[in-house]
């Protein structure tokens, strides 16, 4: 896939994580993320069959390369951003547009045909449809760039910001050297679980069954060879790099055989998948059947297949050690239910892999003797935290008040057991690998502390540091530079960015609101 496609969903999806925290208030973001409620977004029931589409849609667009949150974040992302598409009558793309976007999306050669909708679990109208939505994503988010946002004036003082170069010594402190020894009481314990008994939260299992179908060896001995450009396609669906033909070439000539086996079983995997979904269609009809039914696991057994139970397992959390790939695993478990409770085929290797959904057993906090061990050690971390930055912060203090009265920097951070240092001349744009943690809040207190005085407290990891300014030289702005034009048009797209970010947050707040525990407790 294009990776331009894929760092514009990325970007979104930090957004939107953000978002969760911003706008719900109350309830973590994984009760939400986890989607505990059956919540229904922008009409769409998460849960349901009717967002198999948007899950589809996910999976292909953000790949198999994210969290269990990140990908729950983005089903709700999607589900808003196509409406907002609606919202601003984003219309459809013409069949040339489409046709490019295709293309692009999936790297192919020019005249390339798509790829089969089944190796994706979908049909060709759900491929199309997940297609032209995300075209129509894109041209939503072209809506907000490119059009001027930032003033002159605002230029020119960021440039004069990111090109002053600083002077300054540095005194820093290793907090995990500042010795803290906290011993815990039951009432230390109980209420510091009270006040954070959600983080304890026990998420919700589900438990499943699999069976794996593989093909017989009639089938087997039925597959025939592949032909050259039957082999070229596949193994440019499978391997990007290979889009040259030259490359291509070279890889067929030296490993022909290999490809030739991984398409007969891509082949072996296509047709017992759908040989299996027909059986599955007659003997576990999903409308005559469900899980609490007296005869279900009969009618399982009737079947034929050998199901085996994969251990119940949190739902925001898929095991990487399950007999089941955690990509699967990770897609069925947000769709499969009591009224949908099985899965089609699967093309697997060269088999087929039927999932079956047994129940769920819900989410709970547990008990404080449940986690005892766990809440003692988070509450001795928390309670070092608060001593160290303590002590820190009085360190400074005494730092700052000695170097006011006229004692030397170096030499006095020293004698409270700090490691002074002196950094040549630096600006936002070259500053010292050493000071580079610090990032944005070293500048922020540059700007904000007075020559040769003190500044307040930086962290970044288990390090403090206090920042004594020295010199501040301001280069004089060119407003007619290309240096300042590559700025302006910087920031344009940032404000632009920004400004289709709000629309998204408060749109993804508005719908999150609607399933977290603060509107049912105002309801």
């Amino acid at each position: 896939m294009a990776k331009h496609h894929r760092l514009m969903f990325g970007l979104l999806l930090v957004i939107i994580v953000v978002s969760f925290v911003f706008y719900t208030g109350s309830g973590s973001a994984m009760d939400l993320l986890g989607f505990r409620r059956s919540p229904e977004v922008c009409g769409v029931k998460l849960n349901e069959r009717e967002a198999d589409v948007y899950r589809k849609a996910v999976a292909l667009t953000t790949g198999r390369d994210v969290s269990e949150a990140q990908y729950r974040a983005a089903l709700v992302q999607r589900v808003v951003l196509e409406h907002l598409a609606d919202a601003y009558q984003i219309p459809n793309p013409s069949q040339e547009e489409f046709g490019a976007f295709a293309q692009r999306f999936f790297g192919l050669a020019e005249g390339e045909a798509l790829p089969d909708p089944k190796r994706f679990g979908m049909d060709e109208d759900t491929l199309k449809t997940i297609l032209i939505q995300t075209w129509r994503i894109g041209a939503l988010n072209a809506l907000f760039s490119g059009s001027p946002a930032s003033f002159d004036e605002d230029v020119a003082l960021r440039w004069r910001e990111l090109n002053t170069r600083w002077t300054v010594e540095t005194a820093s402190l290793a907090l995990d050297k500042i010795a803290v020894s906290p011993v815990a009481s039951d009432e230390a314990l109980e209420k510091f679980y009270a006040a954070n008994a959600e983080r304890y939260r026990i998420a919700p299992l589900v438990r499943l069954s699999y069976a794996v179908v593989a093909p017989s060896a009639e089938a087997r001995a039925k597959i025939a060879e592949p032909t050259d450009a039957e082999l070229k396609t596949f193994a440019r669906m499978q391997d990007k790099s290979l889009r040259d033909d030259a490359a291509l070439d070279a890889e067929l000539a030296k490993n022909r055989a290999g490809w030739a086996r991984r398409w007969k079983a891509d082949r072996l995997s296509l047709q017992v998948a759908s040989a299996t979904s027909d059986m599955l269609a007659e003997k576990l009809a999903q409308d005559m059947l469900n899980p609490d039914a007296p005869d279900f696991d009969a009618a399982v057994k009737a079947s034929g297949l050998d199901f085996k139970d994969i251990p119940a397992f949190p739902t925001d959390s898929v095991p990487a050690d399950a007999p089941v790939p955690a990509e699967i695993l990770r897609d069925v478990t947000a769709s499969l239910n009591s009224t949908l409770w099985r899965t089609d085929a699967i093309p697997y290797g060269e088999n087929a892999l039927v999932i079956l959904f047994r129940g769920n057993e819900p989410s709970r906090v547990p008990a404080l003797d449940e986690v005892r061990a766990r809440v003692a050690e988070d509450w001795k971390r928390a309670e070092i935290g608060k001593a160290r930055f303590e002590r820190a912060r009085e360190l400074g203090e005494t730092l700052r008040g000695e170097v006011a009265a006229g004692k030397p920097f170096a030499e006095t951070a020293k004698t409270l057991g700090m490691t002074p240092a002196e950094a040549p001349a630096f600006s936002m744009r070259d500053f010292p690998d050493a000071l580079r943690p610090y990032g944005a809040a070293l500048f922020e207190a540059l700007k904000t502390t007075s020559l040769e005085t003190v500044s307040d407290m930086l962290f970044a990891g288990d390090s403090a540091l206090f920042v004594r300014p020295l010199r501040k030289d301001v280069p004089a702005a060119d407003a007619k530079s290309e240096e300042i034009a590559q700025l302006a048009r910087y920031l344009d797209a940032q404000v632009s960015a920004m400004t289709l970010n709000v629309q998204l947050g408060e749109r993804v707040g508005e719908e999150l609101f609607k399933v977290s525990p603060r509107a049912e407790a105002e309801e």
